[in-house]
């Protein structure tokens, strides 16, 4: 018996994984398009905010909340993970900072050269650098979340719609 090994899975392989095996499995619900885009753009609002590890209950209540798959929601938030998080949150930073101009200038998100000499200031954010950062996580998350609704939702109704067509086939075969 030659029994050959596996290609090693690269590691993002293997980081996206739990994100792409909820994300099938949301695929295989017979709830339809709606259902499936709900839940991928709630996932997708909460994956912008900066409430890290929290993003998961979030995620899941919201989504029970509003009738939408849990699954999809769950899956889209694990795009956000250590990886991604530094990315996401410089984004929410220069939305925060670019809609809020008039604000503390002495504050570290203002003055990137003090970040980049001494990373560890960032520490030192008070309240209103806070509020910045969740409105920038705001408004990206809420543009986000409209975007991948309205392409998972055309997205998810043709994969149904395919779907359909293929078992309308199987059965004419079967009868005919």
């Amino acid at each position: 018996m030659n029994r050959t090994r596996r290609e090693p899975r690269s590691c993002m392989s293997k980081l996206f994984a739990p994100a792409k095996l909820n994300l099938y499995r949301a695929f295989r619900s017979k709830q339809g398009a709606d259902y499936l885009a709900g839940g991928l753009a709630l996932g997708a609002f909460w994956l912008w905010t900066p409430i890290w590890l929290l993003h998961f209950p979030a995620a899941l209540v919201t989504a029970s909340w509003s009738r939408v798959s849990k699954l999809a929601a769950v899956a889209m938030v694990c795009l956000s993970n250590p990886v991604t998080v530094a990315p996401i949150q410089l984004t929410n930073l220069l939305v925060g900072v670019t809609l809020t101009p008039g604000s503390n200038p002495d504050s570290p998100l203002r003055n990137p050269s003090q970040l980049v000499s001494d990373p560890l200031s960032i520490f030192s954010l008070d309240l209103h650098d806070y509020f910045t950062l969740c409105l920038g996580s705001l408004v990206t998350g809420t543009v986000a979340s409209l975007v991948v609704w309205a392409v998972a939702r055309r997205w998810a109704w043709g994969v149904h719609r395919r779907r359909h067509r293929r078992h309308m086939a199987r059965s004419a075969r079967a009868d005919g």
